[in-house]
């Protein structure tokens, strides 16, 4: 944290935290995981370019560059979706840990044994909800350590979510469509009785009385403006 608000501009009184023998060094402009940043000098006029190293330029798997993209595909099948999900997880993983590469990320080994400490597993879970519109808990990272185990939580999540935004529409709703279409076409008196007969079992179950209540002996006409008064359909 105190290094985070340095790096942000915070006047930091160094000798409190290291005393006044401590100076400052130079360090690897990398995690030790021997990978470069840089890029290659520009080649002289007319000469052919040379390939740049694996890395050099690019933004870390999962940095800010490329946030705010993904989506999940639709259609996809389960073992798709579980595939697409395991890609983010292990790049928002790889930006946490500081790791240049979302290949980096070991799928087997937990979060906190991987270097990965509590509040680095609640930005992974703020991370994730951001990229995926979820509602993860704090310590999804800690109950799903491992990429594996994370990314199968997060793909069940979406998949569930998805599954609500196909649920039938409410009740209702529902009543709305009936009446609609009671009143877009002719109802003959065989549609007229059965329709009655099903609208009383639905009755039925609405009512603490059970079987055997007023609605058994009402007409049709008066079964539909009961309907009418009950739900508010008009």
């Amino acid at each position: 944290s105190l290094a985070q608000a340095y790096a942000h501009g915070a006047d930091i009184d160094w000798s409190s935290v290291f005393g006044r023998g401590a100076r400052v060094v130079e360090l690897p402009t990398y995690p030790f995981q021997r990978q470069r940043y840089w890029r290659s000098p520009a080649p002289a006029s007319g000469a052919a370019a040379a390939p740049e190293p694996a890395g050099a330029g690019a933004v870390p798997s999962g940095g800010t560059a490329a946030r705010g993209d993904w989506r999940l595909p639709p259609g996809l099948s389960a073992a798709e979706r579980e595939e697409a999900v395991l890609t983010l997880v292990r790049a928002e993983t790889a930006a946490v840990l500081g790791h240049p590469r979302a290949e980096d990320v070991d799928l087997g080994r937990g979060f906190l044994d991987a270097g990965g400490t509590s509040l680095g597993a609640v930005q992974l879970r703020n991370r994730l909800n951001e990229a995926t519109g979820l509602d993860l808990p704090v310590t999804v990272a800690l109950d799903h350590p491992t990429a594996l185990a994370l990314t199968r939580h997060v793909a069940d999540r979406l998949a569930e979510a998805s599954a609500a935004d196909r649920a039938p529409l409410p009740v209702l709703d529902e009543l709305d469509r009936l009446e609609t279409a009671l009143a877009a076409s002719a109802v003959d008196d065989g549609t007229r009785k059965e329709l009655g007969d099903r609208l009383r079992g639905l009755l039925r179950r609405l009512d603490d009385s059970g079987p055997g209540t007023e609605y058994d002996e009402a007409t049709d006409d008066q079964l539909l403006e009961l309907i009418d008064q009950e739900f508010g359909i008009s």
